[in-house]
């Protein structure tokens, strides 16, 4: 616990270009041998935010010392009056377990851009590191706390591109907005952008002319991962995912932009959630917990998948 673990330079990209080290978390105490610096913070109308996103400011500015980082957030958010907003604040999530692993990185450290790819930060022996929160115990876990740092890594240095991830993102583009924590969509956008421009995009003439997908009205079954969570109470495969999409009223196979060059399926939010409230299984589900659109039950969905998984 707390050793250096040795890791490969092959194919790790932007990983390899900015890690500095990686060390063995397992067996550390939290709040005895390192601190979790990174909060998250929900308002009342159940939407997360990192705690800069919230005060529309840079944690890294509004944090001081070296402890008592929850404590010095609930104080910075009643300094900037925004008390009577917030349902609650806390740390990212941290599961511990034996194959934690926390990242020192070559550069700054954004704490806001951190936790909102899904990861966190933590001080540890004096230094600001990047841990992942969710459990490692399966090594699909393992590929999805690399991409995440991969994400992070990308939207901080936009100058390279780390190739393997580009190939993921045009593969798999859905997946990885799904392990992005808050403002996906604007992160998925940041990172298309960055590949178009950099990574090698076809001449102009060989470009898609499909139109962009609807996001504020239209979804795709990487959008309902964390709902289906909700809904089952367990984490969710892609196909499961996708199999429930398809049953939405108006689900269509749609030919439109995105990083795949496939058509995908998409439904509109609307009949996506009267198809989960008609469902008898689910109804009394929304009724207590005052769900009464797709929006809603998208941000409860996204704290319930915080705090279990």
């Amino acid at each position: 616990m707390g050793e250096l673990v040795y890791f490969k330079k092959k194919e790790m990209g932007l990983v390899a270009q900015y890690l500095d080290s990686m060390m063995d978390g397992s067996g550390l105490v939290e709040d005895i041998d390192f601190e979790i610096v990174s909060m998250l913070v929900m308002d009342y109308e159940y939407n997360v935010h990192s705690l800069g996103g919230f005060l529309g400011r840079r944690s890294n500015q509004l944090i001081e010392g070296n402890t008592d980082f929850l404590e010095q957030a609930k104080g910075l958010i009643k300094v900037y009056g925004r008390e009577n907003d917030v349902l609650w604040v806390a740390p990212t999530q941290y599961k511990g377990g034996d194959n934690v692993k926390f990242y020192k990185l070559k550069c700054d450290i954004d704490i806001d851009l951190a936790t909102e790819v899904g990861l966190g930060v933590v001080l540890f022996q004096g230094d600001m590191m990047i841990y992942s929160n969710q459990p490692n115990n399966d090594p699909i876990d393992a590929v999805y706390e690399m991409i995440k740092l991969k994400v992070y890594l990308q939207l901080m240095h936009d100058e390279n591109v780390d190739m393997k991830l580009k190939e993921s993102f045009d593969k798999q583009a859905e997946l990885i907005q799904s392990l992005i924590l808050i403002n996906h969509r604007r992160h998925m956008e940041r990172l298309e952008v960055i590949f178009e421009k950099k990574g090698g995009t076809k001449p102009s003439e060989e470009k898609s002319e499909k139109p962009r997908l609807n996001r504020t009205e239209r979804i795709t079954s990487g959008d309902i991962l964390y709902i289906l969570a909700f809904l089952y109470g367990r984490q969710v495969e892609r196909h499961e995912a996708l199999t429930f999409l398809k049953k939405v009223e108006g689900c269509i196979l749609d030919d439109v932009e995105n990083s795949s060059k496939k058509a995908i399926y998409t439904a509109s939010k609307d009949n996506f959630f009267t198809y989960v409230k008609s469902n008898p299984k689910y109804t009394k589900l929304l009724e207590n917990r005052g769900i009464e659109n797709y929006q809603m039950l998208d941000d409860y969905a996204s704290q319930y998948v915080i705090e279990h998984f």
